[in-house]
């Protein structure tokens, strides 16, 4: 139910990912949630609405285990494809975060997301997900990498294509938005690991049908 192993979605190409209900998953420490997310519009946004009607009443910590016995199931027929786990939602306990680590043990690819509840979850809770921390700040970002976590920052626009300073942060403007590079050409947010030791940030330029909206709580 939340599993899809061949993605539809053009930006992030032939990975598997997940999507879980935003209404019950994602914190509420998440400005963008409700204000422009662009998981809530669009084809994504039709198929939440459906979804979180569907799983209305079940708890967020549910939602995540039933998440996690799907991956497990299928970990060992992946033969090497990359999960993103929430295209849409979130995981915002150490009790649910632990759940996915376990799945991940049996997925055979690299498994990678993104989570705004990286200030109440230890990184090493995440275990071998390749985890960054959403942020809508350099400020935030540099808390985050001082957490253990590489951050994915949110930004109004990219200045051009290439890597920059900024804050004394290594600045790389997401490819598949710069350069139309999928996620499963690029990997590079599959790889906490490498950006943190760069202290480096992937920007992630505010986009869909409420890109205005967004702006607004960013800045």
């Amino acid at each position: 139910m939340f599993l899809t192993i061949k993605s539809k979605n053009r930006k992030i190409g032939d990975i598997a990912a997940t999507y879980l209900p935003i209404k019950q998953t994602c914190p509420s420490s998440c400005v963008l949630k409700d204000n422009g997310c662009y998981a809530q519009v669009g084809y994504v946004g039709m198929w939440m609405m459906k979804l979180e009607a569907k799983m209305a009443g079940v708890s967020a910590y549910d939602l995540i285990r039933k998440e996690a016995r799907e991956v497990a199931a299928y970990g060992p027929r992946a033969k090497g494809k990359p999960l993103r786990l929430h295209v849409s939602g979130d995981a915002r306990t150490t009790a649910s975060v632990s759940l996915l680590a376990a799945a991940e043990k049996k997925w055979d690819g690299k498994v990678y997301t993104y989570s705004h509840a990286w200030r109440d979850v230890p990184r090493k809770a995440w275990g071998n997900i390749s985890i960054l921390a959403s942020c809508e700040s350099t400020g935030e970002a540099k808390e985050a990498l001082k957490r253990g976590y590489a951050p994915a920052l949110t930004i109004a626009f990219h200045p051009g294509e290439k890597a920059y300073m900024q804050d004394g942060l290594k600045i790389i403007p997401c490819p598949q938005q710069t350069r139309g590079v999928t996620c499963e050409k690029c990997r590079l947010c599959m790889d906490d690991t490498m950006l943190r030791k760069q202290n480096a940030v992937i920007s992630f330029a505010v986009h869909g049908v409420r890109k205005k909206r967004a702006l607004t709580v960013i800045q």
